[in-house]
């Protein structure tokens, strides 16, 4: 595989991360709440995204880190709501 190829390929996957994550956020703005973890799996499964627990960890963790949501709670139970004020 090409460089040039290795790159697109690259970009197309970061694209559909980044919509992922929109798309959780929006969720989450919308219905509210308390998310945890397997919140966000049934989520994705039931929009046909089927992932992993790290995946949807992850997820919550990356929007926690850009100041959409607040993490609360200890590690192996970790809680995530919408920031106070937005974003």
């Amino acid at each position: 595989m090409s460089t040039a190829m290795k790159a697109l390929v690259h970009r197309q996957k970061q694209a559909v991360l980044h919509r992922r994550r929109r798309q959780l956020l929006s969720v989450i703005e919308e219905q509210g709440g308390v998310w945890k973890t397997g919140d966000v799996m049934r989520l994705y499964r039931e929009n046909g995204w089927g992932c992993c627990r790290s995946t949807a960890r992850g997820d919550l963790q990356v929007l926690a880190r850009q100041g959409f949501l607040v993490e609360h709670g200890m590690v192996n139970d970790r809680r995530y709501v919408i920031a106070g004020g937005g974003r």
